[in-house]
């Protein structure tokens, strides 16, 4: 961050203050925006082999942008046995399989980002998993495609005996104007 000051030139009293304008401004490094979006405060069960929880965001920009790039942040999700679990991202018709039963007899997923570009695969991670992992299926196939629409979290628990609760998560995209 940056603090950018303006004073006119122009004023003739002693008060400067009243004179100057003060802003904070955020410089990026070069390339293409991420944005995220999040759902956060959720407390959505996930049932011991029961109807699986499923979650939305909705992503409305005001014009038309593509994908360049997919992450998925699994913020939150308190579960024992994280081996239960399958999870996956649904946008328009495309459905990936990002977490496949991974982790065992280890329980949570805390601060989860799964990202193409990570070095360790989530199957070889152990829980609780936190930190970057590459996803159980790539989410390259999203790349290309139109970053407007609704967005799914899916989160299926293949075995009886426990629950757990989904209370956060978001998409971290990359995106490109169409027309730039």
């Amino acid at each position: 961050y940056y603090t950018l000051k303006i004073a006119s030139a122009l004023a003739t009293d002693e008060n400067r203050l009243n004179d100057t304008v003060t802003a904070s401004i955020l410089v990026l490094p070069p390339g293409p925006p991420v944005n995220q979006f999040c759902r956060n405060g959720l407390n959505i069960l996930i049932p011991a082999q029961g109807s699986a929880p499923r979650d939305s965001i909705i992503v409305n920009f005001s014009s038309g942008y593509y994908l360049l790039d997919v992450n998925v942040k699994i913020d939150t999700v308190f579960h024992t046995w994280d081996s239960d679990l399958i999870f996956n991202i649904k946008h328009g018709l495309t459905n990936v399989n990002i977490i496949n039963s991974v982790g065992g007899s280890g329980d949570n997923f805390i601060g989860t980002i799964l990202n193409d570009s990570a070095s360790i695969n989530i199957g070889n991670g152990t829980a609780p998993f936190t930190g970057s992992y590459i996803p159980s299926s790539s989410l390259n196939v999203f790349n290309g495609q139109l970053a407007n629409g609704s967005w799914v979290l899916g989160i299926d628990d293949g075995a009886a005996g426990d629950s757990g609760v989904l209370k956060a998560w978001c998409i971290q995209l990359i995106i490109h104007a169409l027309n730039g």
